[in-house]
């Protein structure tokens, strides 16, 4: 469904993406693994169009993603980026409507769509229907992340990327956001996200594609990716990797530099 070939991003001296190859397919869900800086953020702008291409190539299905109409990119591929904002006091409901936008006419405003079936099943599919007329500024951490989440769902759009989704929620949300992402896929529906949380990555993606200093280092199956060999690489850690219940366990010692240092 989209496929990304050769991606290279420099900013100024300095290489964030050096050749990447991605793709995702209808019905997948990939992770997008890596440290701090690995340049996952990057990749996943690049492939949302959020951000340039130095070189390289994206498509979505038959197209060329970047000869697409930014309407018409916004209606096939849906983003979260890592940390989203809203910058004025808009009821939930309004702003999970924002994901609508893009399949609507121009002059129709978000009140109007805010109780659409796309809007309604989003909100309660986030588990944050029964606070939808609060404003979003009277919200925790977890529940925005969670009322952003509505709004990407609110698109039903081809392929859905997602940046650490998962990074403000307490454990119990974070697996709902996996199980949501999970029953997307399940519609046909193509999802990439970046994750830190390499147990999750394990029980929920069907492939991850690790980064290391913008380049991939390996990409398959988390059963067959996620050993300590990579982890160690990826991290610049040593790393020990068992399984307890066939739920992976990723041990890290410090990193190598804070060693050093």
């Amino acid at each position: 469904m989209m496929r990304a070939v050769d991606l290279c991003v420099s900013y100024g001296p300095n290489t964030v993406l050096d050749r990447v190859s991605v793709s995702v397919s209808g019905g997948e869900l990939v992770g997008i693994l890596g440290a701090n800086g690995a340049g996952k953020s990057t990749l996943l702008r690049c492939l949302a169009g959020a951000a340039a291409l130095n070189a390289g190539q994206i498509a979505i299905g038959a197209d060329d993603f970047c000869d697409l109409k930014p309407e018409a990119r916004a209606r096939r591929v849906g983003y979260l980026p890592q940390r989203p904002r809203v910058e004025w006091p808009m009821p939930v409901e309004e702003v999970a409507a924002l994901g609508r936008l893009p399949h609507q006419p121009w002059w129709q405003g978000v009140d109007a769509t805010a109780r659409s079936p796309e809007v309604v099943a989003a909100l309660d599919a986030c588990d944050v229907a029964h606070f939808a007329t609060r404003t979003v500024d009277t919200l925790s951490g977890g529940e925005f992340a969670r009322v952003m989440m509505a709004r990407l769902l609110a698109g039903q759009h081809e392929v859905l990327i997602a940046d650490e989704p998962i990074s403000d929620l307490d454990p119990p949300h974070r697996v709902d956001v996996m199980n949501i992402l999970k029953s997307e896929t399940r519609k046909g529906r193509a999802a990439l996200v970046a994750l830190h949380d390499l147990s999750l990555a394990d029980r929920y993606c069907d492939r991850v594609v690790v980064l290391h200093h913008g380049c991939v280092i390996a990409q398959g199956r988390p059963s067959t990716i996620l050993e300590a060999g990579v982890l160690s690489r990826a991290f610049d850690a040593s790393c020990r990797v068992t399984r307890s219940d066939g739920q992976l366990i990723a041990a890290f010692d410090g990193s190598r530099s804070g060693a050093e240092a």
